[in-house]
């Protein structure tokens, strides 16, 4: 396979505008870095109190006293730690891009990213932090209409299930109606009025709602050839016949299903997908099965948090540690701060250890995302994941590795038929 030269953006008055358009006052790039920590710092200062009256409010319902922190209370307090922010790198028009040794996430506008993203020689080894795309639908969906969406969907598809993180045991998700999700909200508007109006006391993480219900637009640059990848393995019928949304435990193999339908059924599922986190709600670092995730904030505030600069060892301890939801990278942690409008690139092929902490109630959109070009980094990786399952907090179908290699394989070898 011939080598590729390195990527570097052109020198034009078009790409500098990239980087700039999204900043209304028009600060140069360069110089946002301290802005915005000092914009976060403050923002998880203020969100500290409510996150401690909601672990009270937690506490409190279980018999137990402030004292006493759940294990996913100090998780959250190890990935906090000092606060510290990602190191953000740039792209400079005419320059390389930063590399993993200098920098923990790239942030970028969002026609930079479509730029960057339609050269195949673009293969982010770090999360990208995308600025400023105007979502066709944005201002449209709130976490209250949202709610009320979900509540028609359950009228529509009674037995549908959804993932729910239970705080006081973060490994063992609860599989909870959207019916007694929406009974639980309503309980806590009447007996904590104090705290936010949205926010339920029993339901704190809805982790895993398999149902585009909201029909929420997608960043652009998903639709590039190059990351259909899953679309194609979970509506072709390679691994077997399509299933259908409330039919079957999200996420669950049911008894007796082939392999092969599950695996289709777990793709298409993670095709799209919404996360809804009420105020504290908090996931222990873990990864995604398939090592390759988009998300875009609807509405509300995330601190995303990453570790970053894991060695081999690290992964190791990682994975065979007791409880790897409890685990933290101690001084390896970075933290994003996803807004309304931003969207967050995991990029495909890589495993990105990440603990999110929601400051705001916050919806957001998303979906697994295979990139062709990384296919072989992506099957390994889940290789790795299969054998350490525990890192993860989904399911993982038996012949996902051997779904990832074969299709490896098969990129490869056209690949190297078309350079002949």
């Amino acid at each position: 396979m011939t080598s590729r030269p390195p990527l570097v953006l052109p020198s034009s008055q078009q790409c500098l505008r990239f980087f700039t358009s999204f900043n209304e006052d028009q600060t140069p790039f360069l110089h946002l870095t301290e802005k915005w920590q000092n914009e976060w710092r403050a923002e998880i200062s203020a969100s500290q109190h409510k996150i401690r009256s909601r672990l009270d409010v937690q506490l409190a319902m279980q018999g137990e006293t402030t004292s006493t922190a759940t294990q996913l209370d100090k998780a959250c307090a190890d990935w906090i730690g000092e606060v510290v922010f990602s190191k953000v790198g740039y792209v400079e028009p005419g320059g390389a891009l930063p590399t993993a040794e200098e920098v923990d996430v790239y942030v970028v506008s969002y026609q930079a990213f479509e730029f960057l993203s339609a050269d195949e020689r673009w293969c982010p080894n770090l999360p990208v932090l995308i600025l400023g795309e105007p979502f066709s639908d944005a201002g449209c969906v709130t976490v209250e209409s949202f709610l009320r969406k979900l509540q028609r969907t359950h009228e529509n598809f009674p037995k549908a299930r959804i993932c729910v993180q239970n705080p006081h045991n973060p490994s063992r998700p609860k599989l909870q109606t959207a019916e007694q999700i929406i009974q639980s909200t309503s309980r806590s508007q009447q007996n904590s009025p104090s705290l936010d109006k949205t926010l339920p006391q029993h339901v704190t993480n809805l982790l895993d709602i398999h149902a585009d219900v909201a029909n929420l637009a997608a960043p652009r640059a998903t639709h590039l050839d190059r990351f259909q990848v899953l679309r194609c393995l979970g509506t072709s019928g390679i691994t077997g016949k399509q299933g259908s949304f409330g039919e079957a435990e999200p996420g669950s193999q049911e008894p007796g299903e082939p392999d092969d339908i599950y695996t289709t059924r777990f793709l298409r599922l993670c095709l799209r997908f919404t996360i809804l986190g009420f105020i504290s709600a908090f996931s222990g670092g873990h990864c995604d099965v398939l090592n390759g995730t988009w998300l875009r904030c609807v509405e509300g505030k995330k601190a995303w948090i990453v570790a970053s600069g894991l060695t081999t060892e690290d992964f190791v301890e990682w994975a065979n540690t007791a409880d790897p939801l409890t685990w933290c990278p101690h001084g390896k942690t970075r933290i994003i701060i996803l807004k309304k409008g931003d969207s967050l690139w995991m990029p495909p092929g890589v495993i990105v250890v990440h603990a999110p902490l929601t400051l705001r109630d916050c919806l957001m959109t998303g979906s697994m995302i295979w990139d062709w070009l990384p296919l072989r980094n992506i099957a390994n990786n889940i290789e790795f994941i299969s054998a350490h399952d525990t890192i993860t907090n989904e399911d993982v179908p038996a012949n996902l590795a051997k779904l990832a290699q074969t299709a490896a394989e098969m990129e490869e070898g056209r690949i190297e038929t078309a350079e002949e």
